[in-house]
């Protein structure tokens, strides 16, 4: 077992940039299959919450994303849909040793789930012109059913 000194160390990422836990504190990743200690992950307190959740209020309100038209948005998540599945084999790796979980349940399932979702979500978000478009000429939404579902339209 390797001691604590030579396993990979992750510390907190919060606006974009890696910090230490503010309280200093790692505690160890268990490989499930062998009892090992494979990492130290940090541990968030409070304070660090607190950052985090500015810098997401910041984030959010600076009109570099949040005024991004859909389609560049879109490029953005099937970026990162492109990114998860170049780093695929390396995640895999990862998540078998953090998890337990089995080669063929991360391959087959957890893995193309992920990039799956980063793909719906950059489809989904290249109709969010439609509610711009909606909030400027005061246009009520209104829900259909339709083939079993329910259906949103706007109605101006």
């Amino acid at each position: 077992m390797a001691s604590a000194q030579n396993l990979p160390r992750y510390s907190l990422i919060i606006n974009g940039e890696v910090c230490e836990p503010a309280g200093g504190e790692y505690e160890p990743v268990i490989d499930p299959a062998t009892g090992n200690n494979i990492a130290q992950v940090a541990v968030g307190s409070e304070a660090d919450l607190n950052q985090a959740v500015a810098a997401a209020k910041t984030a959010f309100e600076n009109p570099e994303w949040r005024d991004m038209e859909p389609e560049e948005r879109a490029r953005v998540l099937y970026k990162c849909a492109r990114l998860l599945k170049v780093h695929a084999l390396e995640l895999l790796g990862l998540e078998m040793s953090a998890s337990g979980g089995t080669f063929n349940r991360i391959a087959r399932m957890d893995l193309p789930a992920a990039i799956d979702m980063f793909r719906v979500l950059a489809e989904e978000v290249k109709t969010f012109h439609l509610w711009k478009v909606c909030r400027r000429v005061q246009c009520q939404k209104m829900y259909i059913h339709k083939f079993g579902k329910n259906l949103s339209v706007f109605v101006g």
